[in-house]
């Protein structure tokens, strides 16, 4: 059964509300990429062709400390407690991974198990899970095969979950208890694993079957498990979703006329953002007490930035958006959620 949530009865043009702030304001400070955003606020990427942390969006970018012949290339996590995940070269132009536990730390090398490797032509997210866990993908490096990886601590050695077809999973989120989304593919339905406590190996789950809600797909968690995801055929006949938890019906949310409409983040307090897709034409887009606004439609009056995707969201209502400057070049702000 699928609830109808407040609003989500008709679609909408999500236009209104007060005027953001001159965008450029907004921007991340000197950033290159930014690949997540902690609880609180802080940022990892890149800056100046190194990892990168930020205490806050306007603040000067921390390059992340290396080891002896290594060089630092992105970071993909960050927590409110500062620990900080990410890739760097080894001294033979192999991909290694860091573990900081906060900005001004020496990196821990997460250890890899014989005829393993992290894939340095297509680098997979890194994820860290509440308790002191991290969460990534290795390649079998005689059969190509990927494999989920669980560290239990950034020194232990890592427990390997197999995938269903060998594909990598790249991990997207994860809640506090090891509710895990991944993706294979950009284009392809993402899919839901569960860390088991005891054997450290993640479990696949069905989303559509334990919530009982038909063509149910997930596309993120919050910090506590509630899930963002759609329901329909993907990709054409989807509508946006949120789900409490595994086992609860989902709630539709209400889209953009004309658009198909894709969340992409929940918070423990409800607040959701994603983005809304009609032909190549994509859009920011927010929902907060079942009411959907296309971020673009708050920009001020003759701005040339667009605001294409909500990345991640915070409970307090900041959203790391990727956008485009007017000069053409991407660019990440953090904007309030109206």
């Amino acid at each position: 059964m699928v609830l109808a949530g407040c609003g989500s009865s008709s679609d909408s043009n999500g236009g209104g509300g007060t005027p953001l702030p001159d965008p450029a304001t907004l921007r991340v400070r000197d950033a290159e990429n930014v690949n997540d955003m902690s609880a609180d606020g802080r940022l990892a990427g890149a800056a100046r062709g190194r990892a990168a942390y930020w205490a806050r969006y306007d603040q000067v970018p921390v390059a992340l400390r290396t080891l002896p012949g290594h060089q630092t290339t992105e970071a993909w996590c960050v927590d409110e407690d500062g620990r900080t995940v990410g890739y760097a070269t080894d001294p033979e132009g192999d991909l290694v991974a860091f573990y900081w536990a906060d900005s001004g730390a020496v990196p821990t090398l997460l250890p890899v198990p014989n005829g393993y490797a992290f894939n340095a032509e297509d680098p997979q997210a890194l994820k860290l899970v509440h308790g002191g866990g991290i969460i990534g993908s290795l390649q079998n490096v005689q059969s190509g095969e990927a494999v989920l990886a669980y560290w239990s601590k950034p020194d232990a050695r890592p427990v390997l979950t197999a995938t269903a077809d060998g594909r990598p999973e790249e991990p997207i989120s994860v809640s506090d208890n090891g509710l895990l989304v991944a993706r294979t593919e950009l284009d392809e339905p993402r899919n839901l694993w569960q860390l088991d406590a005891t054997s450290r190996k993640f479990r696949r789950l069905d989303l559509a079957r334990t919530s009982g809600t038909p063509l149910a797909l997930p596309n993120a968690v919050s910090h506590k498990g509630r899930i963002a995801g759609t329901i329909g055929a993907f990709p054409t006949a989807v509508r946006p979703a949120w789900f409490a938890n595994t086992n609860a019906a989902g709630t539709t949310l209400p889209a953009l006329a004309g658009y198909r409409v894709f969340p992409e983040a929940i918070t423990d307090t409800g607040l959701l953002g994603g983005y809304g897709l009609r032909g190549e034409d994509l859009v920011a887009v927010t929902w907060r007490n079942g009411q959907i606004t296309n971020l673009n439609s708050r920009l001020p009056r003759g701005s040339e930035y667009q605001l294409d995707a909500v990345v991640d969201i915070t409970d307090n209502g900041q959203a790391l958006v990727f956008g485009t400057a007017p000069d053409g070049e991407p660019v990440w702000l953090i904007v309030r959620v109206p």
